[in-house]
């Protein structure tokens, strides 16, 4: 499991959106335990991704918890600059 986390003035409901997009889009990742403004779920049989946001006045805290899907975790959390 990796745990990766990266801070941004990107609003919490377009980080969900770009992470819709790319995970269940991309991938075809089933999501779950979806709160536009918080926290997802995405999901295989083989690979797990879960996303949460976190408000710190002018920026959003973006933890990414992944199971064998770290790269892509990884390259989602490089375009949120």
């Amino acid at each position: 499991m990796m745990v990766f986390s990266r801070e941004t003035k990107i609003p919490a409901e377009k980080i969900m959106d770009r992470a819709r997009k790319y995970f269940e889009g991309e991938f075809g990742l089933k999501i779950s335990n979806h709160v536009s403004s918080c926290c997802a779920e995405f999901y295989s049989e083989i690979a797990q991704v879960s996303i949460q946001i976190l408000n710190k006045g002018s920026q959003n805290e973006v933890i990414l918890t992944s199971r064998e899907f770290d790269y892509q975790v990884q390259a989602f959390a490089r375009t949120l600059d």
